[in-house]
């Protein structure tokens, strides 16, 4: 999964034409949020539930972290190998339903080219890449490295 992680003064979309087959129906056209955090998320083929519960959970600890209590979650490619749509839309819908009360939370449908209009805040956390990926197998015999475990790395920062 990518994540590119937006603290925005504002962020609008209007839904242009459908890009993908199939594509989520959707009535409202447009959308905007005010002071809120923009999630623009890949869902990469293989990514799983524990991938997903990750990234919401950094999400929603960045969330209180600067003190935005909306979020707005917005398919985006940024991968050559996204999921399908099925399992886009299931994990998309995953991390809407993990947030918690008193945070609000809005999801852009799945499957439309949008017009998008937006002012990033200005500071040094205010926009971040990060990926999110299950451990695998090695291509080839190696040391035992441990039980597998899932991974994140922030794109521009060191792992930790």
């Amino acid at each position: 999964m990518i994540v590119y992680r937006l603290d925005v003064d504002r962020f609008e979309y209007e839904l242009m034409e459908s890009g993908a087959a199939p594509h989520e129906e959707y009535s409202k056209k447009h959308g905007s949020v005010s002071n809120a955090v923009v999630m623009l998320v890949t869902v990469e083929r293989g990514d799983t539930d524990a991938i997903a519960d990750q990234a919401i959970n950094d999400i929603i600890g960045f969330m209180s972290k600067v003190k935005e209590p909306r979020l707005l979650i917005c398919p985006f490619t940024l991968s050559m190998d996204p999921a399908g749509p099925k399992e886009a839309i299931a994990l998309m819908d995953r991390m809407r339903n993990a947030v918690p009360d008193g945070m609000q939370v809005e999801r852009v449908p799945y499957g439309w080219i949008a017009r998008v209009s937006m002012s990033i805040k200005g500071h040094k956390d205010a926009q971040c890449l990060l990926t999110y990926a299950a451990a695998r197998e090695p291509a080839h015999p190696g040391p035992i490295l441990g039980p597998k475990t899932e991974q994140r790395h922030e794109h521009g920062h060191k792992p930790r």
